[in-house]
C-alpha cells in the first residue's frame, strides 16, 4: 500500500542579474538562450550539452516554467529584444563609423536568428 507523501513545490531555478536579465541557476547562461534552443527545437539534453553550466534538471525546471507560464516568458523575450534594438540604436547614434558598425551587428542578429 502506498502512503501520501508531501511534494514540496520547487521553484523555477531562475534569478534576475543586473538589468531585466534572468540567467539559469547559479550560471551566466541566460533564459533568453534557453528558451530559443527550445523554440528551435532543441531537446532538454541537448540544451544541457550545449550549456554544461546549467544541469539537465535546470534545463527542465526552465522548460516546466516556460510552458506553464508562456505569456509572462513570451512578453519577457520581447522587452529584451527591445532593450537591444535601443542598444543598437544608441551604439549607432554614438559610432562614427556607424555603417560598418551596423553591418557587424546586422550579421550577428541574422546568425543569431538562424540558430
Amino acid at each position: 500500500m502506498m502512503t501520501s507523501a508531501a511534494f514540496p513545490a520547487e521553484p523555477p531555478p531562475l534569478r534576475l542579474g543586473a538589468g531585466s536579465a534572468i540567467y539559469v541557476g547559479s550560471s551566466r547562461v541566460l533564459l533568453d538562450a534557453v528558451i530559443e534552443a527550445y523554440l528551435h527545437g532543441e531537446s532538454a539534453e541537448q540544451i544541457a550539452e550545449d550549456f554544461p553550466s546549467i544541469s539537465l534538471a535546470d534545463v527542465h525546471g526552465v522548460l516546466s516554467y516556460f510552458l506553464n507560464h508562456r505569456t509572462e516568458i513570451e512578453h519577457y523575450l520581447q522587452l529584451r529584444t527591445a532593450e537591444a534594438h535601443l542598444v543598437e540604436r544608441d551604439a549607432l547614434q554614438q559610432n562614427s563609423d556607424g555603417a560598418t558598425f551596423r553591418q557587424r551587428l546586422q550579421s550577428r542578429w541574422a546568425a543569431r536568428s538562424e540558430g
